[in-house]
């Protein structure tokens, strides 16, 4: 007896059976597998779109800050980088040497104490035991109105400032000549051991 006269000597609900059997089967040996591997191919695809879309934000964020860094140096000098014991006396000679020719009275130069920067700045730049702080002076005097606008430009370029983090400029009277008081807090960043190691 061939398959044909098997498969027409089964009774009607017999046929249904074998053939809902057959699609179960197909469904669950062919069907279900690519769908899963459809899934899986589709969640990789999605893993490795976020991944390029991450990578090409930060490469976007990365010229971004370069181009940023390299109109600063442009317009204001190249800073140095966070340096040692050295950059307080490398700060206190660059403010005396822009202060030194130029036309300034009630000249006071104060220092700071030195304040952390915080842990995550420079995080793996600099080794277990150090620290990044900022120094800051407080340097006020009096002068034209040029002369200030001249000392800030030359601090604003100078290698050996971090930043200007404070300007106040107020207009006075003196001798029948304008004049303005100024109050300047140039900073530099300064690696140090953190406390209690040495």
């Amino acid at each position: 007896m061939t398959l044909r006269d098997r498969w027409n000597s089964l009774p009607r609900a017999g046929r249904w059976l074998v053939a809902a059997a057959a699609f179960m089967l197909a469904y669950f040996v062919v069907v279900e597998p690519a769908l899963d591997a459809t899934a899986r191919a589709a969640a990789r695809a999605d893993v490795l779109q976020a991944a390029l879309d991450r990578r090409r934000a930060t490469a976007a964020g990365a010229s971004d800050a370069a181009r940023n860094a390299t109109l600063a140096a442009t317009k204001f000098g190249a800073a140095l980088p966070p340096g040692g014991s050295d950059r307080p006396a490398a700060l206190n000679a660059c403010i005396e040497r822009v202060l030194r020719d130029r036309p300034v009275s009630a000249l006071a130069i104060r220092t700071r104490a030195m304040v952390p920067l915080g842990r995550a700045v420079f995080a793996g730049l600099i080794p277990e035991g150090q620290q990044a702080q900022r120094l800051v002076l407080d340097v006020d005097f009096e002068c034209a109105p040029p002369v200030a606008a001249e000392i800030l430009a030359e601090l604003e370029q100078a290698p050996e400032v971090t930043a200007v983090g404070r300007v106040i400029m107020r207009k006075i009277e003196r001798d029948g000549r304008r004049a303005v008081q100024v109050s300047l807090s140039p900073e530099t960043w300064v690696i140090t051991a953190k406390r209690g190691e040495r």
